[in-house]
């Protein structure tokens, strides 16, 4: 069998530093976040290849999983209750890790392209860029397939968790509400897809990062509230001098802020 080497053509900036922080879908993003695509310069001629490019509102991103090390035949997805197979589905894992996104351009300045609405990770591999073009990519159909016709769950903030969201964004510790929302509006309380857990009765805990996000899952409603955020750090890693995320003042603060 053939096979086939290709090298990138250059790197995705942004600020999604872990898998759980990519929306399941570019559409889906609500963070606002601008990424950059950085062709590399050098031999090649990507000025000229750019010609035209930011007359398009969308464009297709081809890039690598480089963080997926294996792929596998069947994978559970957020909005399949059973696994199915790989080639079914936008699975990372799969038998060669590349990937595919429409996402809406911003602009185009030099060797720089401006984007939003994206769901890649931070110094992901770029491959190739082609524009959306509606009349070929978008077409009418009735999807008979495993997909779930459901309805999304509700997410209301109360009013301090709010506050402690807007007081951890001003900080730059990431588009924490704009995950919350992407996390809980499908399958809430499913520990297998998501970084939650269960505390007591209907309160369950979110991980984001080094923060927790509490709130309680109204099943009547299909609401989750909202209820507020603490730290993820313990009384322990608080008095040990190792800081891998050079953010434990900063922790200090907001607890000392929202706490007392």
């Amino acid at each position: 069998m053939k096979s086939f080497n290709y090298s990138p053509i250059g790197i995705f900036n942004c600020d999604n530093l872990y898998k759980y922080e990519a929306p399941r879908q570019s559409y889906e993003d609500e963070s606002g976040n601008v990424g950059v695509i950085r062709l590399y310069s050098g031999l090649t001629n990507f000025t000229q290849a750019l010609n035209g490019l930011d007359g398009f509102e969308r464009i297709w991103l081809i890039f690598e999983f480089n963080q997926s090390m294996e792929w596998k035949p069947m994978t559970r997805t957020p909005r399949s209750t059973e696994k199915q197979g790989v080639f079914s589905t936008r699975s990372p894992y799969r038998p060669n890790p590349i990937g595919m996104s429409c996402v809406r351009l911003e602009s185009v300045k030099g060797l720089k392209i401006y984007v939003r609405e994206f769901d890649l990770l931070d110094e992901t591999p770029i491959l190739d860029i082609k524009p959306y073009i509606p009349e070929a990519d978008s077409f009418k159909i009735l999807n008979n397939s495993w997909l779930e016709q459901e309805s999304l769950k509700k997410v209301h903030f109360k009013k301090g968790a709010l506050e402690q969201i807007k007081w951890i964004e001003q900080n730059n510790e990431g588009k924490i509400k704009s995950f919350i929302k992407d996390q809980l509006k499908r399958d809430p309380l499913n520990s297998l897809k998501k970084r939650v857990k269960k505390i007591e009765g209907d309160i369950h805990c979110l991980a984001f990062r080094t923060w927790r996000v509490y709130f309680e899952f109204n099943q009547e409603t299909s609401t989750s509230n909202i209820l507020y955020i603490k730290t993820g750090y313990s009384k322990e890693d608080f008095g040990s001098p190792a800081d891998k995320y050079s953010n434990k003042k900063l922790h200090q603060e907001f607890m000392k802020s929202f706490y007392g």
